[in-house]
């Protein structure tokens, strides 16, 4: 009969409606009036209970609803003649019920007495009432001693007439099926019916919770729970009551993930298909519910499964094959049906990360998607695809371009992406919207289960790289556990004395780099890697230096970058900062033509819609994609266009339109639900994407769950994990953001600090930020600066340096606007001298300077006299660093008189041991070992022990540089022993690495360098790596041993490019240079050693240069070139005497000066430094 009726649309739904309207009324009423319930309707049958002492109430009401059913067997429509058969059952005995689940709520009845009454039904004939043993066994004597032995509550009289209040139906209904009159209409829905293994109640009612939530997260209505036979039955629907558009896919994905936390204690049965749905019964009792064949299927096909299998009707199937991997194909009988059934054996989803956000074609893009694909076809050949950057306008569709672009290789590749924040903007936000993403971390988790999903996520990465085959699987297996907590360290994840732990801040972003890079380059090893970086003119300065870090090491793997930007105000295009390196391409998303547009609007409108309102919408959108779209709805809604027979018109071209964007939008808003454009303008207050649980906790609506479904439908938003929504588009949160009025944001931005706080109040340093920016936009300036340092601090920690500096400057700014000259509080001058820190490590001197001025001239004002010693040492450090020695060491000479005036030891160690760095970098020698030994005296006397050994080792290098090798190798032996002594296990490397650079025999100084290496990789030193292995990659090239020498000095000089070391990379590019030299390749010497010289030169790193300049000095001897090479020979000895770096270089020096002699160059043309050995 449904089936049939479905043939005549809307008019048969309201037949059948009809027809079940009177049936289940009837069921209602016969049960209600005898004392009995109705405890649960099961698709097209009812379970009705009566207390043990109304058996005769029970009996009466199924004779005379078997009578009813009887008289009323055919069923008159304008559609046909219609047989309605039931068959009836009663039994009897003890039953119990139950609640399952947690925010959502299921209840459920179980007992032998419910077995056996769908064992009776299933086996008898139609119109029949069949009566169990268990019942007809009750007579007046064993009914009264049932009654004798039961609880009160069944002696007493039964009411069943009682309201449910709404707040509690809410828990266990879907809000549009309580407050919306839905009535009977035929939809295309999938069914799965999930049947769980028999076990202990404690096992089944987790699975059944676990279903419950992975219902709510694919959008499905968990119709029923039933205990109808040995193992339990779930009912999930999907697009009923709420329509989406891909149901069979939602259905199949949610089976998959139920797979994989239950698997064979449970086994499916899943069917597309049109079905009748809608409320059943009366204003008794109803309930909403589907009837048809799908259903009847899918509940048989259930059966047919082994367990752990999921099985897929033929249509389903067909409708989903691409995303997902399907097994065996084959025919079965089901009872019902006269021909077989073909079914699909369901294996798993082909993972992908492609969140589809996007409807219907995308139109007027086909020469950029060809230009995007073209790029990114490189990865089918296993190679870096480089980065693509699409510029355009808000709404031009740069997304949809990118997604469209990744969805074409969906099957080859896996994506993810990397979303800026446009709020908050916090550092290195990107990368972990990615690695939460990967790792499914949940703020609906505790912190033990999303540690737990990270750990485990973590080591199905190492399964799968080991299953890959890559030669390259190992090394990265190794490298991935080791900087584990790397990873962690950006989803929250501390543990103490990890790696992490171990590292000072610097070291600590410099490794969290390195770990990114290698968890790219481990998943790109598994399958070709598309990561999608959204909104780049929101990215954090932090991020983009990230980026730059891993650049080198994106470039070794089949992956593509693929970038969104809108332009700055100014018109210029934002970038990562990589672009120049790498293989870089852009495309300018202009406008679509009016064609598209017309496209575009078709796609509105179910008839052909005039030329005249086309031209119309172009002109005013201006051809911008989502101004299209919107402005179509828009017409609509406000019922500005009419369906005519020839197709749609503008009703009026008087009529008042907005004009802008937003004012549609806003218009757009106006018309929503009122609850569902306040829920809108709640979320806005916490950015493009939002915690569902942070939302629910800040908003007045008690059900968010349902009107998160209706932003859906609506397409304001989309659902991109468990707990997290997005907004579909930044200008639907600009528009609902801009709505609200002062008052309501001050209200929402405090309510929204609360709730963040409350929800992490055990760590809540990590969202530090998120609380000062809220505080801050609620007018609450105390809590905000509060906040605001913490957040600053917690970026210091983890050299977050752009974040601390943006930090810095936010707070410096709300400081100075609430207080006045002389009344500045203290906290000023710490943010100021963070802010100092934070440009002398980027090297922004200019910006330090004005900083360092400013400073000065505050502590003068204020009276902070305890800060004289601490500003005039970051003074003296900018000078040094700015090239401005002679003020320097001015600076550090006041600093030392007024660390001594306040008898302030320490300062003045510190201070020594930065006037002797700047004496040895002069070529003071004495005056360098001077200050270096008092230094050593005084942190001797106040028991510094890692002092002393940084200070001796200090003095060692200077003597090596100075020729005396055996003081140099005491006091390194010294330092040694107490960096050892005091667990400095990052200066013990660096110790090390000296004792290598000191040692003539070339087998020990490999043995120290190899030392030096293993613990610089073990507490994560990149800079000492690269130092130990440059100076391994010398000793080899010096033997001839060219490829693993190159090898090494490579890894060397990437490091110093990654960390931006530019002295260090002088350094490698001369020993690079000299290596060329010796394979007599000059061409790339003379290429390696030049750019050595350029960057010495702007950095002011004499020693490298003059290097620098004897190595050219060598190849010009080489060429032939004798009178160049005796040009560069008396330039180096200028500089060699101009600086006093006399015994350092003596060794190249003097190699050149023989050659020159070899090829007839008078040795009176070449003089030795006046304290150089003369001879030869």
């Amino acid at each position: 009969m449904t089936e049939e009726l479905m043939t005549h649309g809307k008019a048969g739904a309201e037949v059948l409606s009809s027809i079940l309207g009177r049936i289940f009324s009837r069921a209602v009423k016969e049960i209600y009036t005898r004392g009995g319930v109705i405890a649960q309707f099961e698709g097209d049958a009812v379970l009705a209970v009566f207390p043990i002492d109304r058996y005769r109430d029970a009996l009466d009401a199924a004779r005379s609803l078997d009578l009813y059913f009887r008289k009323n067997l055919h069923n008159r429509t304008r559609f046909g003649d219609w047989e309605v058969s039931a068959r009836l059952a009663l039994t009897a005995g003890p039953i119990e019920w139950g609640i399952i689940g947690k925010k959502k709520l299921i209840y459920f009845l179980k007992g032998a007495p419910i077995v056996r009454a769908a064992t009776l039904l299933s086996e008898a004939s139609p119109v029949s009432l069949q009566i169990d043993d268990s019942f007809q066994v009750f007579d007046n004597s064993s009914i009264s001693e049932a009654i004798a032995d039961s609880e009160d509550t069944y002696r007493k009289a039964y009411d069943n007439t009682c309201r449910i209040r709404k707040s509690v139906a809410e828990r266990f209904v879907p809000d549009l099926i309580l407050s919306s009159k839905l009535t009977g209409e035929f939809r295309d829905i999938t069914a799965v019916f999930v049947a769980l293994r028999r076990s202990p109640m404690e096992n089944t009612q987790s699975s059944i919770r676990s279903i419950l939530e992975k219902a709510a997260y694919y959008g499905g209505f968990v119709s029923g729970l039933y205990f109808t036979s040995s193992e339990p039955l779930i009912t999930v629907l999907f697009g009923a009551p709420i329509a989406w558009e891909n149901n069979e896919s939602r259905g199949c994905r949610f089976a998959c993930d139920l797979k994989r936390s239950i698997g064979g204690g449970m086994r499916c049965g899943i069917v597309s298909g049109t079905v009748y749905a809608g409320m059943t019964g009366n204003s008794r009792r109803c309930t909403y519910t589907v009837f048809g064949d799908t259903i009847n299927t899918s509940a048989r096909l259930v059966f047919k499964a082994q367990w752990g299998d999921l099985l897929v009707s033929e249509e389903t199937a067909h409708r989903t094959g691409k995303d997902f991997a399907w097994g065996e194909r084959t025919s079965c009988s089901l009872r019902g049906k006269r021909e077989k059934t073909v079914i699909h054996s369901l294996l798993n989803c082909q993972d992908s990360s492609i969140r589809r956000v996007y409807q219907g074609k995308m139109l007027g893009r086909s020469s950029e998607l060809r230009s995007i694909q073209r790029r990114i076809y490189a990865l089918k050949h296993g190679a870096f695809a480089g980065i693509t950057t699409v510029y355009g306008e808000a709404g031009i569709g740069k997304s949809r371009l990118i997604w469209e672009a990744a969805l074409e290789h969906e099957r080859l590749s896996q994506t993810f992406v990397l979303r800026c924040d446009d709020i908050v903007r916090t550092s290195l936000n990107p990368f972990e919207y990615f690695f939460r993403d990967y790792f499914k971390q949940s703020s609906s988790k505790s912190a033990a289960e999303n540690r737990r999903s990270f750990e485990e996520g973590m080591e199905f990465l190492a399964v799968m790289l080991e299953s890959c085959g890559s030669k390259s699987a190992p090394s990265l297996i190794e490298n991935l556990r080791t900087y584990q907590s790397m990873i962690g360290s950006v989803l929250g994840h501390f543990q103490e004395g990890s790696y992490f732990e171990q590292l000072d801040p610097m070291q600590r972003f410099e490794n969290i780099a390195v770990a990114t890079g290698i968890l790219i380059g481990a998943l790109a090893t598994i399958q070709p890697l598309i990561l999608i970086l959204e909104d780049l003119q929101w990215m954090d300065d932090d991020s983009k230096r990230l980026l730059g870090f891993i650049s080198g090491e994106l470039a070794k793997y089949p992956v593509a970058l693929l970038i969104s930007s809108r332009y700055m105000d100014d018109g210029s295009k934002p970038e990562t900062g990589i672009e120049h390196r790498m293989d870089y391409a852009s495309i300018d998303l202009e406008p679509v033509n009016e064609e598209a547009s017309r496209s575009i609007v078709s796609a509105h409108f179910s008839h052909h819609p005039g030329a005249d309102l086309t031209t119309f919408i172009h002109e005013r959108t201006l051809g911008n994609p989502f101004y299209i779209d919107q402005f179509c709805v828009y017409l609509k809604n406000a019922g500005f266009v009419e369906r005519r027979r020839k197709g749609w018109r503008l009703v009026s071209r008087n009529q008042e339109v907005p004009s802008g964007i937003l004012s549609i939008l806003v218009a757009r808003m106006d018309r929503l639900h009122n609850r569902l454009k306040k829920l809108v303008q709640t979320a806005s207050v916490l950015g493009q994407e939002f915690d569902l649980n942070v939302l629910s906790d800040i908003s007045e609506e008690k059900n968010t769950d349902f009107l998160l479904w209706q932003g859906v439908s609506e397409q304001l938003w989309t659902r991109t994990k468990e707990t997290t929504y997005a907004f579909n588009h930044a200008l639907y949160r600009d528009a609902a953001y801009g709505m609200l009025l002062e008052r309501e944001l001050k209200k929402l931005h405090t309510k929204a600090a609360d709730v963040i706080l409350s929800r992490n109040a055990s760590d809540s340093d990590k969202v530090a930020g998120k609380i000062a920016f809220h505080m801050e936009h609620s007018g609450k300036h105390s809590e905000a600066t509060e906040w605001g340092w913490k957040a600053l601090r917690q970026a210091d920690e983890n050299s977050r340096l752009h974040e601390c500096l943006q930090w810095a400057e936010k707070l410096q700014s709300i400081l100075m606007k609430n207080s006045a000259v002389g009344g500045r509080p203290e906290l000023l001058c710490n943010v100021l001298f963070r802010r100092n820190d934070v440009l002398y490590k980027l090297g922004r001197h200019g910006e330090q300077g004005e900083n360092l001025e400013l400073l000065r001239k505050m502590c003068e004002d204020e009276g902070w006299d305890d800060r004289t010693t601490d500003l005039i040492t970051v003074r003296a450090h900018y000078c040094n660093s700015t090239g401005n020695l002679d003020e320097a060491f001015s600076l550090y000479e006041k600093g030392l008189e007024a660390a001594e005036s306040e008898e302030n030891l320490e300062s003045q160690a510190m201070i020594l041991g930065n006037i002797g760095i700047l004496h040895r970098g002069a070529g003071h020698i004495d005056k360098a070992r001077e200050c270096y030994e008092k230094a050593i005296a005084i942190f001797r006397i106040l028991g510094d022990r890692g002092g002393e050994g940084n200070v001796l080792g200090n003095l060692a290098l200077l003597l090596r540089h100075q020729g005396s090798s055996a003081e140099a190798e005491n006091h390194y032996l010294q330092a040694l022993r107490i960096h050892r002594e005091v667990g400095n296990r990052r200066a013990e490397g660096y110790v090390l690495n000296g004792l290598g650079n000191l040692s003539a025999d070339k087998d020990a100084a490999l043995e120290w360098f190899r030392m030096s290496l293993t613990i610089n990789r073990e507490v994560g030193d990149r800079k000492a790596v690269g130092m130990a292995l440059g100076n391994i990659g010398q000793i080899e090239s010096d033997r001839g041993q060219f490829e693993t020498a190159a090898q090494n000095l490579d890894k060397a000089l990437d490091i110093f490019r990654d960390i931006d070391n530019l002295p260090l990379q002088a350094g490698i590019l001369n020993i690079i240079g000299e290596m060329y030299i010796s394979r007599g390749d000059l061409d790339a010497a003379n290429s390696s050693i030049r750019e050595s010289i350029d960057i010495s030169r702007r950095t002011r790193r004499r020693r490298n240069e003059v290097t620098g300049t004897i190595l050219l000095g060598r190849i010009s001897v080489l060429k032939g070139d004798t009178e160049s090479a005796l040009e560069l020979y008396t330039q180096s000895y200028n500089q060699i005497i101009k600086y006093g770096f006399s015994f350092e270089i003596d060794e190249k020096f003097t190699q050149l000066r023989k050659l020159l002699i070899e090829n007839g160059t008078d040795p009176a043309a070449l003089p030795l430094p006046p304290d150089w050995d003369q001879e030869g």
